[in-house]
Parts: structure tokens; C-alpha cells; sequence
């Protein structure tokens, strides 16, 4: 299926461009001679597409709309027309403009991502997630790439945690 094609490039190339890729999906889809859909996908391989951009991962499917920002690691989101207090997975600290730039990129109303790791809930009923934007940059990556916060690796949800160490070090965190 395309979900299961999806997760096998997720995990084969650790940064994908979330456009480009699902551009790429939709472009490569079979369709037979009735116009409908096959679940069969077949994905560019690396020869042919431009991969040495990639950044991210194809956009999830669940959506939340932007109803607050808590701070630079916490989000309300209306999900299914349920406020969700929505804690960003992978950060441990902030910039202390963090949360000033994060108002500058993102309003309310704005459509966020969200992708699940292993625990989605802690006991106090927050949501844990990697969340995008909608023109597929993870928030997360963003911040680190920016410097305006520092990685933190938050057992059991490890999906990233390489991956963001490895973008702190190449940003400009200061504290």
C-alpha cells in the first residue's frame, strides 16, 4: 500500500523532502485503464530524482489546526474539533526567543502535522509528536536548524533522536 512504500522510504533515506516526495508519489501512482487508483506505488529511485536535498519526511496524515502556542515545544491543537495540548518530541530547551520566533512562522489557524512515535499520550494526557508545517519542514528541524532550541532524546520516542543530534550539531545553539 502506499503507507507501507511511504514507511519503507522513511526508512531508508533519513532526511526527505516532504514536497518533492509526495510530488513524486502522486506522479509515480499506477492507475489502470479505468481510472482508478492500483495500490501499487512505484517510488523514483535515487539515480533519477533529486535526492541530495532532502530534508524531511512525506507529510503525515493527521492535521491539527493551531488554536495556541504554549511555548516554543507546546501547541494546542484542534484535532477532530478536540483542543490537544500537543508536546514536541526530540527538544529539551529552548532560546529564550524561541517561542517569539515560533509566533513569527506559524499563526493561529495555521494547519500543523502531526506524526506519532511510540508513546503518543504521558499520564498527565499529553500528546507527544513530530509536528510539520504545512510546506513539510518538521518543527523540530526547524528549530534546531535555526538554533533556537537544543535536542533531547525522550525514551521510548527515538524515531529521530539521531537525526536531530546530528542537526544540533551542525546549528547555532547557544545556551
Amino acid at each position: 500500500s502506499v503507507l507501507d512504500e511511504t514507511a519503507n522510504v522513511i526508512e531508508q533515506f533519513e532526511n526527505i523532502d516532504l514536497q518533492e516526495l509526495s510530488k513524486e508519489i502522486v506522479k509515480s501512482v499506477n492507475y489502470n485503464g479505468n481510472d482508478s487508483k492500483t495500490d501499487e506505488v512505484v517510488l523514483p529511485d535515487k539515480e533519477t530524482s533529486n535526492y541530495e536535498d532532502i530534508e524531511s519526511v512525506p507529510l503525515p496524515t493527521e492535521a491539527g489546526t493551531l488554536v495556541n502556542i504554549v511555548d516554543a515545544g507546546t501547541y494546542i491543537l484542534s484535532i477532530n474539533d478536540i483542543d490537544t495540548k500537543v508536546k514536541l518530541i526530540g527538544i529539551g530547551s529552548f532560546d529564550t526567543d524561541a517561542a517569539k520566533k515560533v509566533e513569527e512562522k506559524i499563526k493561529e489557524g495555521d494547519t500543523l502535522y502531526l506524526e506519532y512515535d511510540e508513546q503518543k499520550i504521558d499520564e498527565q494526557g499529553n500528546t507527544f509528536a513530530y509536528l510539520f508545517f504545512s510546506d513539510g519542514t518538521m518543527v523540530q528541524d526547524w528549530l534546531l536548524k535555526n538554533g533556537y532550541a537544543k535536542s533531547e532524546t525522550q525514551t521510548p520516542n527515538i524515531k529521530y533522536s539521531a537525526h536531530f543530534e546530528e542537526v544540533e550539531k551542525a546549528s547555532s545553539y547557544k545556551n
